[in-house]
């Protein structure tokens, strides 16, 4: 079996660097949580609603992921998108009234998530091929952690500079518009030629959706990516949650932040791509980072709520376990049977099933957090330790289904 070649290579780390420039503001509330809620001057509740209709157009905008990947090449889908994101960072520096921004990150919502993901699937099923997509997207969060990591460093020493929150949160979106316009020229200039993905006959084909939906392992498939998603956007309120609980200063916070959404899939990126090309199964490695991350959950939300240390060690065993599942999740549609041709489609339909709390979870967990500030973040982590069992039982059923 060949390795991944080099000029594959090349396209993987523009993907990735591209991937942590377009998606900078949509994960805005996982790492500038305070910035965006007192720089924009909105609520708990108001950032929840943002992020959701970003959601909302997202999740549709999945489903229309096909139509623009089968009839545009990979590289003009992402050079686009990385422009119009470019400019809409630029827009957003100005820092309009909350109306503006729900309109704003709604097209945003829908952009990238109906033209790039469509383009990062398409090069990412190519690259890896039908026998190393463990390596590849081991390798992708790879040299993913290490972009972000830096562009965090940058958006902190940003925002930490500034003397108000405006002041930070406008220079942190002009430098998101510089990194997706310099993405963009990187794209035209070195991302090299990836064959397009076979057409499965466009969304609306009933003969092969019916095929997909048909798919006990699809459904199961979805409910498992489903549930690590949730663990994965809890993980955003643990930053609010160590500010507010143990009070402890931004830089310690800050320092969290960037080892939980970077520098620990570092780890588990590596690990779960050997493990699931050694093994042939990302299912069986996704029930065993569930069973973990339960065990990790309980003693900090029973045993740790008054010790700080206790708790950020938890917080980053969380994360180990998440990124273990999140690194490896979209590899289990290649284990549900369907034929390749229907691939396109079937990362189209569970994307928008999976990914489906983006819709609804962050306005309802603002929301949680706005009416019991004192409880809020126990039922927020209590619903994690729920949706990890829901999963492990997923994948149970999912290796019985895949025996028969």
């Amino acid at each position: 079996m060949q390795k991944i070649k080099p000029n594959f290579l090349t396209a993987l780390v523009i993907v990735s660097f591209s991937y942590d420039a377009i998606y900078n503001l949509q994960i805005m509330k996982s790492l500038y949580y305070s910035s965006v809620q007192y720089g924009f001057s909105i609520t708990n509740t108001q950032v929840g609603e943002i992020f959701s209709i970003c959601g909302i157009c997202a999740m549709f905008a999945y489903l229309c992921g096909t139509f623009f990947q089968t009839r545009f090449s990979s590289k003009c889908l992402m050079t686009g998108s990385l422009t119009l994101l470019g400019g809409f960072s630029l827009f957003l520096s100005f820092l309009p009234p909350y109306p503006v921004l729900l309109i704003v990150f709604g097209l945003v919502g829908f952009l990238v998530n109906a033209t790039f993901y469509p383009a990062y699937l398409s090069a990412m099923q190519n690259i890896g091929g039908p026998f190393h997509q463990g390596e590849a997207y081991a390798k992708f969060y790879i040299f993913s952690s290490i972009f972000g990591s830096v562009i965090s460093l940058a958006g902190f020493g940003v925002t930490s500079a500034s003397e108000s929150p405006q002041t930070g949160l406008k220079y942190l979106l002009i430098l998101f518009s510089i990194l997706n316009f310099l993405s963009a020229v990187c794209t035209v200039l070195w991302f090299p030629s990836i064959p397009k993905a076979e057409k499965s006959g466009g969304l609306f084909d009933l003969r092969s959706l019916k095929i997909i939906l048909r798919n006990k392992r699809f459904w199961l498939a979805g409910l498992i990516i489903f549930a690590n998603y949730i663990n994965f956007s809890n993980l955003t309120y643990t930053l609010p949650y160590l500010t507010s609980e143990f009070h402890l200063p931004s830089s310690v916070v800050n320092a969290v932040t960037i080892l939980r959404m970077y520098v620990v899939i570092l780890v588990a990126a590596p690990i779960a791509g050997h493990i699931t090309d050694k093994i042939q199964s990302a299912v069986r490695l996704m029930k065993g980072a569930f069973i973990l991350y339960i065990f990790a959950m309980i003693p900090m939300i029973f045993l740790f709520r008054e010790n700080a240390v206790g708790t950020l060690v938890c917080i980053l065993l969380l994360c180990f376990f998440v990124s273990l599942g999140k690194s490896m999740s979209l590899v289990i549609v290649t284990e549900t049977g369907l034929p390749p041709y229907l691939s396109g489609l079937a990362y189209s339909v569970i994307s928008f099933l999976a990914y489906s709390p983006d819709s609804f979870y962050y306005y309802l967990s603002g929301k949680t957090l706005d009416i019991a500030p004192i409880n809020g973040f126990f039922y927020i982590f209590l619903i994690s330790g729920i949706m990890a069992t829901i999963g492990t039982f997923a994948c149970q059923l999912f290796q019985k289904a895949q025996s028969k």
